[in-house]
């Protein structure tokens, strides 16, 4: 069996090693040699938890239209096909665990908001991206050729998944020429506002790759205009998401509460767990803090990002395929959100134009 010891060896070679850049990520001979077995094992792992969460996310959504009827019939079945290829996916990944002597990956307990139809439509398109992107960007590390053809087969599938739902959206079936790819870290980060608890530390993605610091946004007015960080016409000012649920700070939620009053929200409170990971409205200006605390910044306390804030940030990379798009960023204005970005989106702050350097983030444009 392969020790958390191990694992968290090799997801430290994931974290540095993979990101959305043009060029895609190698492992170099000596990495080869000495990650092997246990890399290919942390990213098996790694996968299996992201799709038992997508699996009980689907099945709380099914469940519970039984009685809050947000969905059609049609609908109903389309997601619980959806499931059932969640499930497949979660089964053969542990399949290829227990082969090789890998852990049982147990189910975590989630939190879901399931009580608005386009929250669900949008939080299962941020579930869905992020599972393609998870599959791209681990690619280029998986030594084991079977376990590259099930990443593979799998990939087109949470494409699938995502056009349906694009659809159910009313949004662009092909909405790019090419997937986004996040390194694992980043990947952690869009998954650490489900998470609630887990059994054990093998079954924890937070675990098995520490996730990044997390963003929120902040109301920006725009009346500084773009200046260097984003050009001009900054009137329109910025659509704002509710700050993360548990842990983001009494100032945080504070000021996530106003902000949800100020989009009509008045249901949520800044209290939803799915607004952690916050589908935001399209806007002009995007201006963001960096969330004082939690378990990304917990897990990060070694690196050079624990201490990060939005002082240290130069750019916001919104990733494009294989690359990104970078745009400068200045307080107090923030950045200007190009105007052509294809939505669904993500934002993620960093020190420079090099995907490698983030310091928060990604966080879903919607």
């Amino acid at each position: 069996m392969v020790s958390f010891k191990a694992s968290s060896a090799a997801a430290v070679v994931l974290a540095s090693a993979v990101s959305c850049l043009p060029a895609p990520a190698r492992l170099t001979p000596r990495q080869a040699a000495e990650g092997g077995q246990n890399m290919d094992t942390t990213i098996a792992e790694f996968a299996r938890t992201l799709e038992l969460a997508e699996g009980a996310f689907y099945k709380q959504v099914i469940t519970q239209n039984a009685q809050n009827k947000l969905f059609s019939d049609e609908e109903v079945d389309q997601m619980q096909k959806i499931f059932d290829t969640e499930d497949a996916h979660a089964t053969q990944l542990q399949q290829v665990l227990t082969a090789g002597g890998g852990p049982l990956i147990k189910p975590c307990t989630y939190k879901f908001d399931t009580t608005d139809r386009n929250k669900i439509l949008q939080t299962a398109l941020v579930l869905e991206e992020t599972g393609q992107a998870a599959y791209l960007g681990a690619a280029p590390l998986v030594q084991s050729k079977d376990t590259l053809a099930l990443a593979g087969s799998i990939l087109p599938v949470e494409s699938q998944h995502a056009t349906v739902l694009r659809g159910l959206l009313k949004m662009d079936a092909v909405p790019r020429p090419f997937s986004n790819a996040l390194s694992p870290a980043d990947v952690s980060t869009m998954v650490e506002p489900f998470i609630e608890s887990c059994e054990d530390d093998a079954s924890n993605p937070l675990k098995l790759v520490p996730p990044n610091p997390q963003l929120q946004m902040q109301a920006s007015s725009g009346g500084e205009g773009g200046g260097e960080g984003g050009g001009e016409g900054g009137g329109e000012g910025a659509a704002s998401a509710p700050a993360p649920a548990e842990g983001g700070g009494g100032a945080a939620e504070k000021r996530a509460e106003n902000e949800s009053n100020n989009n009509n929200n008045n249901n949520n409170n800044g209290q939803s767990s799915s607004n952690v990971n916050g589908a935001l409205n399209s806007a002009t200006f995007l201006r963001f803090s960096i969330a004082g605390n939690g378990a990304g910044t917990e897990n990060a306390a070694s690196s050079s990002t624990s201490t990060a804030s939005v002082n240290d940030a130069k750019f916001c990379a919104f990733p494009e395929g294989p690359s990104a798009r970078f745009v400068n960023y200045a307080e107090p204005q923030g950045c200007q959100r190009p105007d052509d970005l294809v939505m669904p989106a993500m934002v993620m702050l960093t020190r420079e134009r090099d995907v490698s350097t983030v310091i928060a983030g990604p966080m879903p444009l919607m």
